[in-house]
């Protein structure tokens, strides 16, 4: 219909309010160098579905995982699910982006980690596909159900053969594997309307992703896509697919 409408949320961290680690990058590279990235990961996580608590059923909800914090903590998929039910959201709701820019440390724990979701009915998702160490061998061992093309190849893809070109293959990749494919920085009505007329969303298989504020505590109003605040400590930012 060319129409936009909401699909998902993926929560987003940011650290404390003026400091440094209130930048995303610089508090996960801080965590990667003291390789702390489960306690970072999952510290930010429950904050994230407290938040994502009060979000309309039919929405799903997506959270980030580093596949060094799978491959690291045996027990990943059960704290989740503990996590989730904790706050009335169910299973099949969720969607757990793997975000690598090192080696996968151990593979068969990552991969055992990545079965044990499935198993739970929680979907994957491939984080900045092209970008660092989410490559084709990351997406033939994590097998994702969506494929994230990182805003880099998507911005101006439509009007530039070059980019037009790898957003197609990976498109193509995700059909072939059953997958569907995000593409990151479609933000704006008339960015969106580009992309709808384009041959590359005539299978429908992209989403529109733009950022909004939900904050975590108990007094926020539960429609986060009506509103666009600034981060705050312990906010769970949210970007609508």
């Amino acid at each position: 219909s060319g129409k936009p409408s909401l699909v998902g949320l993926e929560c987003l961290s940011r650290g404390p309010a003026g400091t440094a680690f209130a930048n995303a990058e610089a508090l996960f590279a801080y965590a990667r160098y003291k390789r702390a990235e489960p306690v970072v990961d999952q510290e930010c996580i429950t904050l994230a579905l407290k938040a994502a608590s009060r979000v309309p059923e039919d929405v799903f909800i997506s959270v980030n995982a580093h596949a060094s914090t799978l491959s690291r903590c045996s027990d990943f998929a059960n704290w989740l699910c503990s996590c989730a039910r904790s706050n009335s959201i169910a299973f099949n709701r969720l969607t757990v982006e793997i975000v690598e820019h090192a080696p996968v440390w151990n593979k068969v724990e990552f991969l055992r980690a990545l079965g044990d979701l499935r198993q739970a009915g929680i979907k994957i998702a491939l984080d900045d596909l092209g970008l660092g160490h989410s490559n084709y061998q990351m997406i033939v061992d994590a097998r994702p159900d969506y494929f994230k093309i990182d805003r880099y190849s998507i911005h101006g893809c439509f009007l530039d053969k070059q980019r037009q070109a790898v957003v197609s293959s990976i498109a193509k990749l995700a059909a072939d594997l059953q997958g569907r494919v995000v593409a990151e920085g479609v933000e704006g009505p008339m960015t969106f309307r580009n992309y709808s007329r384009s041959a590359l969303t005539s299978s429908r298989a992209f989403c529109s992703a733009r950022r909004y504020g939900l904050r975590s505590s108990a007094q926020s109003r539960p429609r986060p896509w009506l509103r666009n605040n600034s981060p705050a400590k312990n906010t769970a930012g949210c970007t609508v697919w």
